[in-house]
């Protein structure tokens, strides 16, 4: 538990009507609080060491490493550019989280950056938890997906996220699902930044490669080259799925193959909705935990009811 006041509270001149309380920050926004706070968060938690001789500050590891790879990956500069002072790392990161609007990250480059930092291997968790903290007391419209790689979602995908999205990656978690877990993490960081049909692509194949390593896990005959009908027919069948599921399992390849970009469209421009997007993504999860779970018999924490 964080030992710094509960900011979310409100104040007593708001409790009391004097003064009035903030609406939630809007999606796609992130408010002048919130940057401020995060630079706070940044600037406590990077390290600095200085040289005796000449008395030059620099910024000490993990974190030297973390903005290095940062500057030569995130931003595409070279390596040479690069400087370990710390008076420059005040002076960039400073301007880019809250500077002036001319200098200041837009909104969904500074989450690119926040969620490119928090998935570094040396990134400390305290970090994240740091930043998670800032979105829930800054009310903004997001929350963090703690489990690596640390990820940034809209609060109004949190059920989903809690009974569907990590259930599904703790299922790909696993070793031999390594190809559909590549495939649904594509699935979601499309859907973060808006492509839509690629998304539903993603999803679509990465059913697709869970049944197969299914089949192939329990010695069920398949071919290589079969799609997900026949596929979703033989683990129902196999397994202690009811015939009924055939039909809403089927339609995760329905939206691939009709609204996706994997086939050609003709003359049909096909761009599909967000809210289309996130039904395929949720979709997808929770069949994959559906099928992991009839078959397999795993259970999860986290699903409704529970406490």
């Amino acid at each position: 538990m964080s030992d710094n006041p509960d900011l979310s509270r409100p104040s007593f001149s708001q409790r009391y009507g004097y003064k009035e309380i903030p609406e939630p920050v809007k999606p796609g926004e992130i408010s002048e609080k919130a940057r401020k706070r995060l630079w706070n968060k940044l600037y406590e938690a990077v390290p600095t060491g200085c040289w005796e001789v000449d008395d030059y500050i620099y910024v000490e590891h993990p974190w030297f490493d973390i903005f290095k790879d940062v500057h030569t990956d995130f931003f595409e500069l070279t390596s040479d550019t690069f400087t370990s002072s710390a008076a420059s790392f005040y002076q960039k990161y400073k301007s880019l989280i809250c500077g002036s609007d001319d200098a200041a990250l837009p909104f969904a480059k500074l989450f690119d950056l926040l969620e490119f930092i928090m998935a570094h291997p040396m990134c400390p968790s305290e970090f994240v938890d740091e930043v998670a903290e800032t979105f829930e007391k800054c009310r903004l419209a997001y929350r963090m997906n703690k489990t690596p790689p640390a990820s940034i979602y809209l609060a109004e995908d949190e059920v989903v996220q809690k009974t569907a999205l990590e259930p599904a990656l703790a299922v790909l978690a696993e070793a031999r699902f390594e190809v559909a877990n590549e495939e649904f993490r594509s699935a979601m960081n499309d859907y973060r930044s808006g492509n839509y049909a690629n998304c539903l692509a993603n999803c679509g194949s990465s059913f697709e490669s869970v049944l197969k390593v299914i089949c192939k896990s329990n010695g069920w005959s398949f071919n290589k080259t079969d799609t997900a009908g026949p596929l979703i027919r033989t683990v129902v069948e196999k397994s202690s799925l009811g015939s009924f599921f055939k039909e809403p399992l089927a339609l995760i390849a329905t939206m691939r193959n009709r609204l996706s970009n994997v086939h050609g469209g003709g003359d049909e421009f096909r761009a599909p909705q967000r809210h289309v997007a996130r039904y395929a993504v949720s979709s997808t999860a929770s069949a994959i935990v559906l099928v992991a779970s009839a078959v397999d018999g795993l259970e999860f924490a986290g699903e409704p009811g529970d406490e």
